[in-house]
């Protein structure tokens, strides 16, 4: 009896001792957390268990709020909000982001050796405590401002994109702290993520093919040399024909010949000509063929750059009507109530690789009916003025005059075209109104640096092409004046009898807007309809991969 209550005795003084080594540990920590923050390397860096510490001035900020009471810990056991927020970072990774960059190894093994130190019964080390404490919350501040601005710097890029950031500030300080006291870590993190639907639905596919990826061990390439017209027997039918069961744009068949391109099959092809927006006529060309060669991880990298161009646009970008136009996806997109809507959507011919249409944003002021088009100081220098120096009659081809600053009508007889230098060419080459103009009869106009608008044009065979970037910077529409009947709804004076007789009128006339209309220049290779369906599209500007690196590389 002595023995066993001896026994008690000394456990319950174990247990006590440790407890109290651990409530002193507990009071130590502020000071413990405090060192930590002040402790640098010579070249002033911070760092813990060998990982660079990033947001030092929000950490700051952070802990003295709190008088440097740790976070993440109580009575020396992980919270629940800390083992939440390491799975928030192991899931960074289906909004195309890393989770290495928010420290995850190495927050992984401090979980694995305090859970390993508190089921022996031991005292956790204060500086395990306070170093993980510290590591939590720069992770927690990094991938919040990841998820709200973007990893990448758009201006860092070499390809523009020059819509306004978000110019708010998330104060991630409070926000963090906000998030601890109410115990909400992953949903403070989804509020800052972007508030457009497509967001969410385009991470739902992310993780679709993260986990399609790890499923495919090799994938064949479909040789793009021969173009399969239906009913064709070729040998590669049978890989497309799984290509096209492996996305589902086909569901299995008895098959008789294999090598035969049937008439099931063909279904298949239209369903996945329709998803990467190419036309539905069941041809399998090099398009579609450079299509059915995206693998899962071509598109685990695509869905991750347009996540992160999600990133960068503010929330405030759109209004009750706005126009949108996708560079990639070759469309315009009238659209109202915040984008619940569509009233318009129209082919759209974009610029040349050479030529690129730039990512912008403008307000649309006014719309110009059979428009004088005055040629831009670029393409007077590539095109007009060498072909004017090989061919005089090339202006009255083209139904062109050249005139003074002034608005005096010059004489091209009189000019010495053979020294005419285009940076020092002191008139103005202008195309008259016609169906012959460039602009076509109508042109819409955002005023903006970059002298793009959106116009009619004479090519109207252009927008049967797959890939539609001919034009040189400008966005030439398929339904001009279905999108301008729209646009003076509002305008009583301009009912649809008069905006015909303005157009048959053959004289330019200006048409001002009542309400300013915001126009977006985009360029999403991937996205998510109405419906939630997936989009794919070529990266025609080839802008995709050098983003990617960028996503991908430790910064």
């Amino acid at each position: 009896m002595k023995l066993r209550y001896f026994l008690f005795i000394a456990s319950f003084s174990l247990i006590f001792t440790a407890r109290c080594n651990q409530q002193k540990a507990e009071q130590d920590l502020p000071n413990s957390i405090r060192t930590v923050l002040e402790s640098r390397l010579p070249n002033g860096d911070l760092e813990i268990a060998k990982e660079h510490i990033y947001l030092t001035g929000l950490l700051n900020e952070f802990y003295y709020f709190r008088n440097f009471k740790p976070a993440w810990t109580q009575e020396g056991k992980l919270t629940c909000q800390a083992r939440e927020l390491h799975y928030q970072i192991q899931q960074s990774q289906f909004d195309g982001l890393f989770p290495s960059d928010y420290h995850h190894n190495a927050i992984e093994e401090l979980f694995v050796e305090l859970d390993s130190i508190n089921e022996r019964g031991s005292q956790v080390p204060e500086n395990k405590l306070s170093q993980l404490d510290v590591l939590l919350s720069d992770a927690y501040m990094r991938l919040g401002t990841h998820l709200y601005f973007g990893k990448v710097d758009p201006e860092d890029l070499t390809a523009g994109w020059n819509i306004p950031v978000k110019k708010s500030n998330p104060q991630l300080p409070n926000h963090l702290e906000t998030a601890i006291r109410k115990k909400n870590i992953a949903e403070s993190l989804e509020s800052l993520c972007p508030s457009f639907p497509i967001y969410q639905q385009m991470r739902n596919f992310l993780r679709d093919f993260v986990n399609l990826e790890e499923k495919t061990n090799q994938w064949k390439k479909v040789s793009e040399a021969k173009m399969i017209q239906p009913l064709e027997r070729n040998k590669d039918i049978p890989l497309i024909r799984d290509r096209l069961i492996f996305w589902k744009d086909l569901v299995p068949y008895p098959v008789e010949d294999e090598e035969v391109y049937d008439s099931a099959m063909l279904e298949g092809v239209y369903r996945f000509q329709e998803r990467y927006g190419l036309n539905q006529d069941g041809i399998i060309g090099k398009a579609t063929l450079e299509a059915l060669n995206e693998s899962p991880e071509d598109l685990i990298q695509k869905v991750s750059v347009n996540l992160e161009r999600l990133r960068w646009l503010p929330d405030t970008l759109i209004d009750n009507r706005f126009i949108v136009v996708n560079i990639a996806n070759f469309q315009l997109d009238l659209m109202q109530h915040g984008g619940r809507d569509t009233l318009l959507t129209s082919t759209a011919i974009v610029g040349r690789a050479y030529r690129s249409t730039p990512v912008f944003s403008a307000q649309m002021s006014y719309l110009v009916f059979n428009p004088v088009w005055t040629v831009p100081p670029g393409i007077l220098k590539a095109d007009v003025l060498p072909e004017i120096k090989k061919d005089l009659e090339y202006l009255e081809k083209k139904h062109m005059k050249v005139f003074t600053s002034g608005g005096q009508e010059v004489d091209p007889n009189k000019i010495d075209w053979r020294n005419a230098v285009a940076d020092k060419f002191p008139y103005l080459v202008k195309q008259v109104p016609g169906p012959h103009n460039s602009m076509g009869l109508v042109k819409f106009m955002f005023p903006n640096k970059y002298n793009v608008y959106i116009h009619d044009t004479p090519e109207k065979e252009l927008f049967k092409k797959d890939t539609r970037a001919f034009s040189s910077g400008c966005i030439r529409i398929q339904k001009p004046f279905e999108l301008a009947k729209i646009l003076l709804k509002e305008h009583p004076d301009w009912p649809e009898e008069k905006i015909e007789e303005a157009i048959q009128a053959g004289k330019e006339q200006t048409v001002s807007f009542k309400a300013k209309i915001p126009v977006v220049v985009l360029y999403l290779s991937f996205w998510t309809d109405w419906e939630g369906k997936p989009q794919i599209r070529r990266d025609v500007y080839k802008r995709d991969k050098p983003l990617y690196e960028v996503l991908s590389s430790r910064k």
